[in-house]
């Protein structure tokens, strides 16, 4: 599928909230890959002419609340890897949805934090 993005006409303002957001995140991110050149001692703008063009895409996930037990069919987006760089995450605070794998190989909760952004 490719196109324009269909944007709802209600709320309004919520195109407008969406793209600020998108652009904000993206800023984030021309930060980050600066931090990680200088962490692989290179130059800072390393990362620069290979990031200039980026496909950032931006996701609007909700997962409803989950009041039963947890199975296979436990509605959300499921166990998954993300292929890009690193994911900027916002979460709504208050509502606990996502979960991580750690190095024990369980998946356990990554409570929201207000103020915070979760990368990964």
């Amino acid at each position: 599928m490719a196109g324009a993005n269909v944007w709802p006409s209600e709320p309004e303002g919520f195109r407008d909230a969406c793209l600020n957001y998108y652009h904000a995140v993206i800023d984030v991110g021309k930060v980050l890959f600066r931090l990680f050149a200088l962490a692989l001692d290179l130059p800072e703008t390393y990362f620069d002419d290979k990031t200039k063009n980026s496909a950032a895409i931006m996701r609007m996930h909700h997962y409803p609340p989950q009041t039963g037990p947890e199975d296979d069919g436990t509605v959300g987006i499921g166990a998954h890897t993300d292929f890009e760089c690193f994911t900027i995450l916002w979460q709504e605070p208050g509502i606990q949805a996502l979960q991580v794998l750690n190095s024990e190989k369980r998946w356990v909760h990554a409570p929201p934090i207000p103020g915070t952004l979760v990368i990964k």
